[in-house]
């Protein structure tokens, strides 16, 4: 999921990997064997019968032709970060930048949007008290939110299973970075590969189960594991085994409130859109009709769809990356030049964004009407579109 050449599609992988090679010697052998058996029948077309063909919720939104169609000229972008500053991920929220610069130390560094000039940094990788084993991923374990005035994120380490939160506010103005540890791993199931904080007692949590071939969405509140009932239809989604478990992988983004989410198929053309507290939602299909699990999986892996690569959250609506390309197309790093689809959370399209380049990661500062991408030089480009400032306007006037 980043940097210029990241493998998007595996990033789930290497993080369970990484987190799996802290295991004693015996248990690492048996992991690594296991999963080059998984790596090596991966490859081959699969001619069995599917339980369940797709993850959709009854409702579906059919998109077909956006609102509107914006094409960028990359000659009136300009790049905004010094090329000093190391760049895998980066995250807009209101007045900062949140750079995921991959070091080890200072792994995230914080940006004024007025001037780009850090603010200071901080997380470090490590293993002692406090430090991330694997480092920081602010897609997967990083959560902004708002208690009143304040700035806070919530931090999630793979590997020990604690989850952290830094009072952003505070450390902006006296310099220094204190992690709270708010829940501890004995609280969260494993192994737990994506988390988010909904509330200040309850966490949204993914984790792979069955032998890695399906995943159930868990709420944890104060303390105690919930099963979402009405997502059971996504919990029972599942590959054979012995297949490419990237196939029910999703991405998630959840909204400033922490009240909604987007979870996005990396290999299929479809998205479902539903409250985390009540499973209630909706899925959007960006096409005739939705993908079929048994469909993608009658392909070799070289001709399989690679669909969504990244997705975004904001209060009057949504954005994903969509790629579009086989899996070949994407190893063999051709320039291709994806598309950003932003819908609000209706499921009703507000536009497509064409930055015409090739990259990877976007985020809207949505009170000036800036898009930035990240390139594939790793450089972050700005954009000037004025549409995103209605787009938040009329969300503000809304409510």
């Amino acid at each position: 999921m980043y940097g210029c050449d990241s493998m998007h599609k595996k990033l789930f992988l290497i993080e369970f990997i990484n987190s799996m090679l802290a295991m004693n010697s015996h248990r690492k052998y048996f992991f690594i064997l296991s999963c080059t058996i998984l790596f090596l029948t991966s490859c081959n077309h699969w001619k069995g019968k599917i339980a369940k063909e797709t993850m959709a919720f009854d409702t579906v939104i059919y998109q077909k032709d956006p609102l509107a169609t914006y094409v960028l000229d990359k000659r009136k972008s300009r790049c905004v970060v010094s090329d000093n500053l190391p760049v895998k991920n980066f995250a807009i929220v209101d007045s900062l930048m949140f750079v995921d610069t991959g070091r080890d130390h200072g792994m995230v560094e914080v940006l004024s949007m007025n001037d780009f000039l850090s603010k200071g940094s901080f997380g470090n990788k490590g293993r002692a008290s406090g430090e991330f084993t694997n480092g920081i991923n602010l897609g997967l374990y990083t959560t902004f939110r708002k208690k009143g005035n304040t700035l806070c994120a919530t931090l999630y380490d793979m590997v020990t299973g604690k989850v952290f939160s830094v009072d952003i506010s505070s450390f902006l103005k006296h310099g220094k970075a204190i992690l709270v540890e708010e829940f501890k791993n004995t609280e969260i199931p494993q192994p737990a590969f994506w988390v988010k904080q909904l509330s200040d007692s309850v966490l949204f949590a993914k984790v792979l189960t069955n032998e890695e071939t399906t995943q159930r969405r868990l709420l944890v509140r104060n303390g105690n594991v919930e099963n979402l009932k009405s997502m059971a239809f996504a919990d029972e989604f599942a590959v054979p085994q012995n297949t490419d478990f990237n196939m029910i992988s999703t991405l998630i983004g959840v909204s400033p409130d922490q009240r909604k989410c987007v979870e996005a198929m990396l290999d299929m053309n479809y998205m479902n859109v539903y409250t985390p507290m009540s499973g209630k939602g909706f899925t959007v299909c960006c096409g005739d009709k939705l993908d079929l699990l048994s469909d993608a999986l009658s392909l070799s892996k070289a001709e399989r769809r690679y669909m969504f690569a990244d997705v975004r959250a904001y209060d009057f609506g949504f954005a994903v990356l969509k790629y579009d390309i086989d899996e070949r197309t994407y190893e063999a790093g051709d320039d291709f030049k994806p598309t950003i689809l932003v819908l609000d959370w209706n499921g009703k399209s507000l536009g497509e964004l064409k930055p015409n380049i090739k990259f990877n990661h976007f985020d809207m500062d949505v009170r000036k009407g800036f898009l930035y991408v990240l390139d594939a030089e790793s450089r972050i480009r700005q954009y000037s579109i004025p549409a995103i400032k209605s787009w938040n306007n009329h969300s503000s006037r809304a409510k």
